[in-house]
């Protein structure tokens, strides 16, 4: 069974790496840079740091994530920045799951 939640915590930050790395879309910059923005989180919270985290945890662990601001030059809009979902848990619409998620 899958279950959506808000929020990271420390012990996140090593799934998070290894969803990015098993679908081979990303660069080792841009890596380096969810991983960043992930440590900011933890060590500010979201409220301080601005960055808002959607995961996806199921059987198998956490396996997919969705990461998102408040763009601070319009009144409405958010910045999806990272959306990724491990390769072993590809073709489940979880994606989109967090997306639907991360709009309310």
């Amino acid at each position: 069974m899958q279950t959506i939640s808000r929020g990271i915590t420390a012990k996140d930050r090593k799934a998070i790496e290894e969803i990015l790395r098993s679908t081979d879309y990303f660069y080792e910059f841009e890596i380096e840079t969810a991983l960043e923005i992930a440590d900011a989180t933890i060590a500010k919270g979201e409220e301080k740091s601005g960055y808002i985290w959607m995961k996806i945890v199921d059987d198998d662990g956490f396996i997919a994530f969705a990461n998102y601001a408040k763009n601070d030059f319009s009144t409405h809009s958010w910045d999806l920045f990272w959306i990724a979902v491990h390769q072993n848990s590809r073709n489940k619409k979880l994606g989109s799951l967090l997306f639907k998620s991360s709009r309310r």
